[in-house]
């Protein structure tokens, strides 16, 4: 994957186009086994939501987490993505896992560690 400063939104329907205020689905004669990436090319926020198994992980969170190299957040509650992405992450910097239910393998954060006056 190209590592760049854009933001990856999805992947391009391939088949036919969505249907946008009055315009009706129109069936596309282009047929291609992977669909383009649809970048968003300024540094910005990125909140994925849709029902289970409508494909955030792999359409926008994965793809994203491979791509882009800055500094990310990512609330990843059953971990998997953490799992598949880690070692494609390590390159762009130190890669922090913090589960409150994993006890073995889970970084650790106490905001209140070396605080004056606060026994932790």
């Amino acid at each position: 994957m190209m590592q760049s400063e854009k933001l990856i939104l999805g992947r391009q329907d391939s088949g036919q186009s969505k249907a946008i205020g009055f315009s009706q689905q129109v069936k596309s004669k282009r047929i291609k086994k992977t669909p383009e990436l649809i970048y968003h090319d300024m540094n910005a926020h990125l909140c994925t939501i849709s029902r289970t198994g409508g494909g955030k992980g792999v359409s926008s969170v994965i793809p994203n987490l491979l791509d882009y190299p800055g500094s990310m957040v990512v609330l990843d509650l059953k971990g998997d993505l953490s799992a598949v992405t880690a070692r494609g992450r390590s390159p762009f910097g130190k890669v922090i896992h913090i589960s409150p239910f994993d006890n073995n393998g889970s970084d650790a954060f106490n905001p209140l560690f070396n605080k004056s006056g606060i026994r932790c």
